[in-house]
C-alpha cells in the first residue's frame, strides 16, 4: 500500500457498483471494494507501476448526455477529465464513446430480465392435475355415454321382455328388472361407472351380454384412466413443477410485474429513445428507473420486481442465491437484449494510458486469465442458469405435504359419503 503522502499521486479510478466484477456493501467504503476487476486493476498497478485511488461518481450514476449538451455522472467525470480511467467495465454505446475511448474488450454481453423463482405451493385442486381440464372433460363425457348406452340396452331389453310376454307373464318373468324405477336404474349405472374410476366397489351385477359387454369394456378403459393417473400424481409429487411467471421477454410484457432499470445503464439508454410500440419502449413504460441498486436487488429477491441488466452481472445475484440457500431462489430469462455488446474499460479521450492497459487486456484475455478471475467470484451460478419448470433440481429438500394439499380430496369424500 502506498503511503498518503505518495497516494495523492495516484492514478484516480472510476468505480461503480456492477457485482461480480466490482461490489462494495452499503455500509463499506469504496476503497474496501472487492470484485474481478479489483484483481485485474493490481495486475495492472504492478505491472505498469502506478498506484490509484478509488472515486465514484455523485449518486452512483452512470450519467447520460443532458439536454443542454452536457454529461452526468460517470460520462460527465471522463469528460471533464477528472478521473484517469475505470475500473469497471462499461458497455459499449454510440453515446458513451462521444463522451470516453474504451479499452480492448473484456467480455462480450446482453441484457436478460431476472426475477423471483415462484416455489411449489399446497395446492388444493392438485389431485385434479395429473389431467388436463380438457381430458377430465373427456372421461365425463365418455362415462355418460356409457351410462347412456346402458340405458338404451337396458331399457330395450325391458321393451323386447313386454312384447314377449302377456301382461300377467312379463310381471312374473320380470320381477327384478321391469318393478325398478327409471331413477333407481339410472342411479345404479351412474354409480357404477363414477365408482369404477376410484376403484370402489358397487352392490350391482350386469345382467345380460350386451350389458355386461359394455360394463367389460368400461372397465377396461377405467384401469387406463386409473393407471396413468396415479402414475402422472405419483410423478407430480416426485419431480414437482412450477408455473414460471415467464421465461421469455415477450412473456415478461403480458404480465403486470414492474421492471426496474438502472438509471444511465445501456438498457436506460437504448429502451429511453425506443421506437413506440416496439418491445423495448414497452419494457420502459414499465419500468421504473434510478441508482438505488441495492433496494432494487432486494426488491428482485422479494419477488418485487424484475431486473434487466446483464447476463454476467446476473451470475453474481445467481451465485450468492444458490450459496446462500442451496438452490436458485431467482431465475434468469431464455433470451435477452442488446446482444453481442461488448464491455470494456473506460479513458478519457486521447488518454496516453490507454494503449498500455490494451496490451495488458489482450494478454489477460487470450490466456483465460479474466474469464478465471471471473469464475472465481461466481463458482456457483453455473447451477443456476438453466431456466427449468422443475422444482427439485433448485432445492435441498423436498416440500412436505400440508393440510392444505388435501382439502380437495376432503371436500370429494365427504361428497360422496352425503350422496351415498
Amino acid at each position: 500500500m502506498e503511503s498518503p503522502e505518495k497516494r495523492r499521486d495516484c492514478f484516480k479510478v472510476l468505480a461503480l457498483r456492477w457485482p461480480p466484477f466490482i461490489w462494495w456493501e452499503g455500509n463499506q467504503s469504496p476503497d474496501q471494494l472487492g470484485g474481478s476487476m479489483k484483481a485485474i486493476m493490481d495486475i495492472f498497478a504492478s505491472h505498469l507501476g502506478f498506484c490509484y485511488n478509488i472515486v465514484v461518481p455523485p449518486g452512483e450514476n452512470w450519467g447520460n448526455r443532458e439536454e443542454n449538451g452536457s454529461y452526468s455522472g460517470m460520462l460527465g467525470m471522463m469528460v471533464r477529465r477528472e478521473v484517469d480511467m475505470t475500473i469497471v467495465p462499461v458497455g459499449v454505446s454510440e453515446e458513451r464513446s462521444r463522451a470516453m475511448d474504451f479499452s480492448e474488450f473484456i467480455l462480450m454481453d446482453r441484457q436478460h430480465l431476472i426475477f423471483k423463482r415462484p416455489f411449489p405451493e399446497a395446492d388444493m385442486a392438485g389431485f385434479i392435475k395429473p389431467y388436463t381440464p380438457w381430458m377430465w372433460f373427456l372421461i365425463f363425457v365418455a362415462a355418460l355415454g356409457i351410462c347412456g348406452a346402458l340405458a338404451i340396452v337396458h331399457f330395450g331389453y325391458k321393451k323386447l321382455l313386454q312384447d314377449l310376454h302377456t301382461p300377467e307373464e312379463f310381471e312374473e318373468a320380470d320381477l327384478v328388472v321391469v318393478r325398478r324405477t327409471l331413477a333407481q336404474d339410472l342411479y345404479n349405472y351412474v354409480l357404477w361407472m363414477f365408482s369404477s374410476l376410484i376403484l370402489l366397489s358397487v352392490p350391482w351385477n350386469p345382467r345380460g351380454v350386451p350389458v355386461r359387454t359394455l360394463t367389460g369394456v368400461w372397465l377396461i378403459v377405467a384401469l387406463i384412466i386409473s393407471t396413468v393417473y396415479r402414475s402422472n400424481l405419483k410423478a407430480m409429487l416426485i419431480l414437482p413443477k412450477v408455473n414460471l411467471p415467464f421465461t421469455t421477454i415477450s412473456e415478461f410484457l403480458q404480465t403486470d410485474i414492474p421492471l426496474y432499470i438502472i438509471e444511465g445503464s445501456l438498457a436506460d439508454h437504448y429502451t429511453k429513445g425506443a421506437e413506440p410500440n416496439s418491445s423495448l419502449a414497452r419494457l420502459r413504460a414499465k419500468a421504473r428507473v434510478n441508482t438505488d441498486v441495492i433496494i432494487a436487488i432486494k426488491e428482485v429477491y422479494m419477488g418485487e420486481v424484475t431486473g434487466i441488466s446483464s447476463f454476467h452481472g446476473q451470475t453474481k445475484l445467481l451465485h450468492d442465491s444458490f450459496t446462500k440457500n442451496g438452490y436458485c431462489g431467482v431465475y434468469r430469462s431464455v433470451d435477452g437484449l442488446l446482444g453481442g455488446t461488448s464491455n470494456a474499460l473506460g479513458f478519457p479521450k486521447g488518454s496516453p494510458l490507454k494503449p498500455k492497459i490494451d496490451r495488458m487486456i489482450r494478454g489477460l484475455r487470450e490466456f483465460g486469465i479474466l474469464n478465471y478471475l471471473l469464475f472465481q467470484q461466481v463458482p456457483n451460478a453455473t447451477n443456476c442458469l438453466t431456466v427449468s419448470r422443475s422444482s427439485t433440481s433448485n432445492l435441498s429438500e423436498l416440500r412436505p405435504l400440508e393440510l392444505k394439499d388435501f382439502y380437495g380430496v376432503f371436500s370429494l369424500y365427504a361428497g360422496g359419503l352425503h350422496s351415498a
